[in-house]
């Protein structure tokens, strides 16, 4: 599915409710990586399509695009640094 869930949790970290943050379907795109940092930033990787949106969880919207050359196929953030993997390579992309 070319869903984003997001889960609220009970204390005891059992499901309170499921809600769609984004749904990608529409566009034909499949979320291919995820990647959260310490600002509550989402960073969504689109595979083939070779780009990452970034959206603010709290307010709920699309802060920015990034275009890649190469594909996405995971994401990890670490210190203000985001790594992509894809293609032949891991790619880091400085946030600060």
């Amino acid at each position: 599915s070319g869903r984003v869930l997001v889960f609220d949790l009970k204390e005891s970290r059992q499901t309170k409710s499921m809600s769609a943050f984004a749904d990608f379907s529409s566009f034909g795109q499949e979320p291919a990586a995820l990647a959260f940092d310490e600002f509550g930033r989402l960073f969504v990787g689109f595979g083939d399509a070779a780009k990452i949106q970034v959206f603010d969880l709290a307010r709920g919207i699309l802060l920015r695009t990034y275009d890649l050359a190469d594909p996405v196929t995971a994401l990890s953030y670490a210190d203000g640094i985001l790594y992509v993997a894809g293609g032949q390579e891991v790619r880091a992309v400085y946030l600060r």
